[in-house]
């Protein structure tokens, strides 16, 4: 008796959390109660923050080693929990969310700390799934709930990168929920999430907004290069005068860029496939990472290195390049200023490119396959077709400023298709 109380009254917390309601706020602003949330969260080591990320069930939850169960155990973890399950109602609350605080969308515009956000997904459902070793299944329901909406927040920030990261943590969220319905078939757990989820709006992510803000960010970006050339040093038609210019510091700086790049498609990698350490092949990885469109194309060193990822258990990778250099090698600041400052013949070069019809006509363009993007419909399969059709020509494009600036519509929109899909699968779950 005393048991089902107990879930009577955790049920209920979680149909309150799960409906709430809007409140006065001086501040009615989502984002700002969930940074609030990670300044709680315990500082975990490099190591946990990825290795957790694999968390999605019981199972997994037991191949966690113990001293990452002691990260997760700390006394700071238990003693914040309480504080960050509040700012998580309270962001519940909140009828607006975004981390972009100056709202111009232009290259000074502040973009959200995604690593952050990522770990603090992680660190919550992995939370969840020890209330649910504990058989609190109430707890994790909310936990996943929570973290789910906070992708979904995070998903209509604007940015395409915001979407991508949201859609990311929206996925954890879901794999841990159709999890947990599997070990637990509480019909009031059920219900509320399924009165959730089912009043969702549809699509959870609206295309529009996310290119229509990526069209607004390149646009404006380009209207201020105008009178900051140095804007546009890095489009692809004037990389070829940088390396003539600065040709050592140009490449190891280009290779240091390949690399960051690297380590995120293979970590927006890791968020949706499992990975082991036994017969991990860096080379064909490479090659996935292309294929299934994390990367546009493999990144080529040009000091001429190989680039190689090292894996040494799940989710705790490295990336590096046998040419030597390396993001963490410290950065001699004379040398770093020296090789990001633009030559006069360069900044000339750029100016006369902006005064120029080619700008004018490139910039027109731009915007033109923008507006086709936007025609397209994401959530209708047939328009796979179209947004393929307008990637190829994107890849192929003699235009700089579509080449380097436009994001791939198909792997796009087939993320946006994609995790609609999932959240469809779940709401006829939780229906049955």
């Amino acid at each position: 008796m005393k048991k089902a109380i107990i879930v009577l009254i955790l049920v209920m917390a979680l149909v309150s959390q799960l409906a709430a309601q809007p409140a006065r706020f001086i501040d009615n602003n989502a984002a700002l109660r969930y940074l609030m949330a990670i300044g709680f969260m315990p500082q975990l080591s490099e190591k946990a923050a990825y290795v957790i990320g694999d968390v999605n069930s019981l199972e997994t939850l037991k191949e966690l080693k113990p001293e990452i169960r002691k990260e997760l155990e700390s006394n700071t973890a238990v003693g914040n929990l309480r504080t960050i399950m509040r700012l998580l109602e309270l962001a519940a609350m909140c009828t607006e969310s975004t981390f972009v605080v100056d709202q111009d969308y232009d290259d000074e515009s502040m973009i959200p700390p995604y690593r952050s956000l990522r770990i603090f997904a992680r660190f919550m459902v992995a939370r969840g799934w020890m209330d649910a070793e504990k058989g609190n299944y109430a707890d994790a329901a909310s936990k996943f709930a929570h973290i789910f909406r906070f992708g979904a927040n995070l998903s209509r920030e604007g940015f395409a990168i915001s979407c991508m990261v949201g859609i990311g943590i929206q996925r954890m969220a879901v794999e841990s929920i159709n999890n947990l319905l599997e070990i637990s078939n509480d019909k009031a757990i059920r219900k509320t999430l399924h009165d959730y989820f089912s009043a969702l709006p549809k699509p959870i992510v609206d295309r529009t907004l996310n290119v229509s803000m990526e069209k607004l960010y390149i646009t404006n970006t380009l209207k201020k290069a105008e009178k900051k050339p140095e804007l546009l040093i890095g489009l692809d038609k004037f990389q070829d005068d940088i390396v003539k210019e600065k040709p050592q510091q140009s490449a190891d700086k280009a290779c240091i860029a390949n690399q960051r790049v690297l380590m995120g498609a293979f970590e927006m990698y890791l968020m949706d496939n499992k990975v082991t350490p036994e017969n991990f092949d860096s080379a064909a990885m490479l090659k996935k990472l292309v294929e299934e469109e994390y990367l546009k194309s493999a990144p080529v060193c040009e000091n001429k290195g190989t680039y190689s990822i090292t894996l040494a258990d799940k989710d705790d990778f490295t990336v590096s390049c046998s040419c030597g250099v390396s993001p963490d090698a410290p950065t001699n600041v004379s040398d770093e200023k020296s090789a990001e400052k633009v030559s006069p013949e360069l900044l000339q070069k750029i100016e006369s490119y902006i005064k120029s019809d080619e700008f004018t006509s490139n910039k027109a363009e731009l915007v033109a396959i923008f507006d086709e993007i936007l025609k397209i419909d994401p959530y209708d399969v047939a328009g796979d077709e179209a947004a393929g059709k307008i990637a190829e020509r994107i890849e192929n494009s003699q235009n700089t400023l579509i080449k380097t600036l436009v994001i791939n519509p198909q792997s796009f929109y087939k993320s946006l298709r994609e995790n609609q899909q999932r959240i469809d699968d779940l709401v006829k779950k939780l229906a049955q």
